[in-house]
């Protein structure tokens, strides 16, 4: 699916996705944009790869919380 053959709430989205600064979270989800058959897949495999990401983030700043001795 192309960007420019999306709704304007999906720019929306992807606007947000840019504002955030981090390159390589703009370069995965216009990899998952390029990917989807429509913008119904594109949201649930987004959706999905964030939910990942935010786990994996969890988890390495509770391991970093642990390793300064922030969390008893």
């Amino acid at each position: 699916m192309e960007a420019s053959h999306v709704s304007d709430q999906t720019k929306q989205f992807l606007q947000k996705v840019i504002g955030v600064g981090q390159k390589w979270l703009a370069e995965e989800i216009k990899r998952i944009l390029d990917e989807s058959t429509d913008e119904e897949d594109f949201f649930e495999e987004a959706t999905l790869y964030l939910t990942r990401t935010e786990i994996k983030v969890r988890e390495l700043k509770e391991a970093a919380e642990e390793i300064t001795g922030l969390v008893s």
